[in-house]
């Protein structure tokens, strides 16, 4: 099950959350409809990882955009301290994604994966086995 995957069945249910999770499905839905709208992610972060929802939220989702066609969707959980570097429910989420972003950049330097254009989308090819952290 993918990191994606793995939010999605924690919240879908989850009434608490609903509203916050409604409208990270909603604005992932603008994006593959419209493109990637960085005015929807909260304020830069470090690195290229970034969070939805921008905004009064407390849930987070963490993602790496590739410009303007496609992001990679990772996982994300409540965020309940100030900053996700202290925050024990989103950081483990946000240092996957982080290491997911580095590995991938140096694959993409390196020649190791590369992107593929058919048409209007985008899709990563070559190497795409990963051994990072777990979130579990």
């Amino acid at each position: 099950m993918s990191e994606f995957q793995k939010f999605i069945e924690k919240f879908k249910l989850n009434e608490k959350y609903r509203k916050d999770f409604d409208e990270i499905i909603a604005t992932i839905d603008l994006f593959g409809r419209y493109g990637v709208d960085e005015k929807r992610f909260r304020p830069k972060g470090e690195l290229n990882v970034e969070a939805l929802l921008n905004g009064p939220c407390e849930l987070r989702l963490y993602l790496i955009p590739c410009g303007k066609c496609a992001i990679i969707l990772c996982n994300g959980d409540v965020k309940i301290a100030d900053k996700v570097q202290n925050c024990p429910n989103c950081k483990p989420h946000w240092q996957l994604t982080s290491e997911l972003e580095k590995e991938l950049r140096e694959r993409i330097i390196e020649g190791e994966t590369k992107w593929k254009f058919k048409g209007n989308t985008q899709e990563l090819a070559g190497n795409l086995f990963f051994e990072l952290g777990n979130c579990d």
